[in-house]
C-alpha cells in the first residue's frame, strides 16, 4: 500500500474515531441530564385533594370535608387560604356570586411533610346547604338555579429544592378542578373583589326561611325580576 493510502486510512480512522467519541459524550451527556430530571421530578411534591361525604345522623349525609395530602418530595411551611361562595344563575347567565361564610369553618394541620396534610370540616354543612336549597328551589323554581358551593383553595410551601411555590384549587361539590397559575390568580382575584363589594352570608343564616329571605332581598334586582 503507497504512503499516501495509508496515511489517508489513518485520517479516515481518526475521523470516525473522534465521530464515536462525540457520540459518546453526547450520550452520556443526554443519560445523565435525564437521571437529573428524573431526580428533580422526585423530589417534586404531588397534591392532592379529596372531597368526602360523612353520615353523622344515621343515614343522611350531613358533613362535608376536604382532605389536602402529597406524595413525592416533602413540602415545608404549608400555608392554605380559602375562598367559598355559591351562584344564582340563569340559563347560562350568572345572576348573582355570593360569598358563603362557616362553610369550613374548622381546619387541622397535621404538621406532616408528606402524607396527610391539612382537612377541612364543617358541622352540618352539607345539610344545611340543602335545606337551603330546598327552600331556594321553592321560591324560584326553575327560572333560577342554584350551584352548590365551591371553594377555591390557594396553597403554597416549599419544596426540597427549596422553590416556592402556589397552587390553585377550585372544588365544586365533590369536584376539584386543579387550576394553572395563571387561571387561579385571575379567579382568586375575581372573588377577592367580589368580597370587597358583596357582605358574606353566614351559612347558618340560610338554614332558615325567614332569614335566608332577608338575604335574597339583599341580591341584584336581576335576582328579584326573575323570582317569582
Amino acid at each position: 500500500m503507497k504512503p499516501e493510502s495509508v496515511a489517508s486510512l489513518v485520517s479516515i480512522l481518526g475521523v470516525v474515531l473522534t465521530t464515536a467519541s462525540v457520540i459518546a459524550s453526547v450520550a452520556q451527556y443526554r443519560a445523565a441530564d435525564l437521571q437529573a430530571q428524573a431526580a428533580v421530578v422526585a423530589l417534586m411534591p404531588q397534591v392532592e385533594v379529596r372531597v368526602t361525604l360523612e353520615k353523622r345522623d344515621g343515614d343522611r349525609y350531613t358533613d362535608r370535608r376536604i382532605d389536602i395530602s402529597a406524595d413525592g418530595g416533602p413540602i415545608y411551611n404549608f400555608e392554605i387560604d380559602t375562598l367559598t361562595w355559591f351562584e344564582v344563575y340563569s340559563g347560562k347567565t350568572t345572576v348573582h356570586r355570593q360569598p358563603l361564610a362557616g362553610y369550613y369553618f374548622f381546619g387541622e394541620r397535621t404538621g406532616r411533610t408528606r402524607g396527610e396534610l391539612y382537612t377541612l370540616a364543617g358541622n352540618n354543612n352539607h345539610s344545611l346547604f340543602l335545606a337551603f336549597g330546598r327552600w331556594f328551589n321553592g321560591e324560584f323554581g326553575t327560572q333560577v338555579l342554584l350551584s352548590e358551593p365551591n371553594t377555591l383553595l390557594r396553597l403554597s410551601y416549599r419544596d426540597a429544592l427549596k422553590r416556592e411555590n402556589t397552587e390553585y384549587i377550585r372544588v365544586s361539590g365533590g369536584r376539584q378542578v386543579y387550576l394553572d397559575i395563571v387561571g387561579g390568580q385571575k379567579l382568586w382575584a375575581e372573588l377577592s373583589a367580589t368580597d370587597q363589594v358583596v357582605r358574606e352570608v353566614e351559612l347558618e343564616k340560610l338554614a332558615s326561611a325567614e332569614s335566608a329571605k332577608e338575604w335574597v332581598k339583599t341580591w341584584s334586582t336581576k335576582l328579584t325580576q326573575l323570582g317569582k
